[in-house]
């Protein structure tokens, strides 16, 4: 099944932070050195990067109290979740999710015959049908959202974003980006301790791979195209639907789990960070478009520090 894909954590070519080159024993860095042009990996105990990513979540959760009292100086008074959209609609969300994946298959099967495995077919083609794949269910969503009262205001598109609530947003993500970071470092511990001191995210490998031959295609779609579809599902439908019934933490707990299980189990730690990001934007600002904003900006600096690590040969 082929699930959206997100650059996890910058960066290092095996897709962890930092701990990517880690022994049983302690973690890596990788830094440049000056003679040779090439990466080495001093040694991290980690204890010493535990100590720092605890620092760096603390540091970042800092921001959810202090992003709710700015929003309440600073934004309209925040609306309640929206009720429009029915329980029976997430089984149609799932059902048009699950068509969309057999779709995606076989037209994979039919391009590609002898296919194993997505790394086979190119980094822009597997944008494009994770994109293909995303439709159907975004498409059952705007669909409901259009027959229901106050259907787009609950997707969050009822209205253009105005340029103070994207001002918002940005510095609410920027101050949550300790938290990412923080919860990057102990997910590569975690990997380490159980045995996986190079698990990576095969897309976002494959997309620091693909910058090479199409990069403005593949920014085209890690900036726009998916991180558009993906708001639309987790945050337009998934956060509403929850948060509507169960409360607001239900809802940012349950859509950010959901996008953080997506996106594969080395990177789930820091995606779970940034949905939790993206949930308080969209329930703070009401707007999608504010979402989309935060996400692109999100994969637009991860995919150009893949690129520039492109650039530093790793020993």
């Amino acid at each position: 099944m082929l699930l959206p894909q997100e650059i996890a954590a910058p960066v290092t070519p095996s897709g962890t932070l930092p701990a990517a080159e880690s022994t049983t024993d302690s973690a890596s860095v990788l830094i440049p050195t000056e003679s040779t042009g090439t990466a080495t990996a001093p040694e991290v105990e980690p204890a010493t990067l535990a100590l720092m990513g605890v620092a760096l979540l603390l540091l970042g959760l800092l921001q959810i109290p202090a992003g709710r009292f700015a929003a309440a100086k600073l934004l309209d008074r925040a609306r309640q979740p929206s009720k429009s959209f029915l329980w029976r609609d997430l089984s149609g969300v799932i059902f048009a999710f699950l068509i969309g994946q057999i779709f995606v298959r076989q037209l994979v099967l039919w391009r590609h015959p002898d296919f194993q495995d997505f790394s086979e077919i190119g980094t822009v083609e597997t944008l494009v049908l994770t994109a293909v794949g995303f439709m159907a269910p975004c498409a059952y969503i705007l669909a409901a959202a259009a027959s229901r009262p106050g259907g787009f205001a609950a997707v969050g598109v009822n209205a253009a974003t105005p340029g103070y609530r994207l001002t918002f947003s940005t510095v609410r993500y920027l101050a949550g980006l300790p938290m990412f970071m923080g919860l990057a470092v102990l997910s590569g511990l975690f990997m380490t301790w159980l045995g996986e001191p190079d698990a990576k995210q095969e897309v976002a490998m494959m997309i620091r791979d693909g910058l090479l031959d199409a990069p403005w295609v593949i920014l085209l779609f890690v900036v726009v195209v998916v991180p558009l579809l993906e708001e639309i599902l987790f945050r337009g439908f998934l956060l509403e639907i929850v948060a509507g019934t169960f409360g607001r933490t239900a809802g940012v707990l349950v859509s950010s789990a959901a996008f953080a299980i997506a996106h594969g189990a080395a990177a789930a730690l820091p995606i779970f960070g940034l949905a939790i990001i993206l949930s308080l934007v969209k329930l703070q600002t009401r707007s999608l478009g504010a979402c989309w904003f935060v996400h692109g900006l999100h994969n637009g600096g991860t995919t150009f520090l893949l690129w520039i690590s492109t650039l530093v040969p790793v020993t």
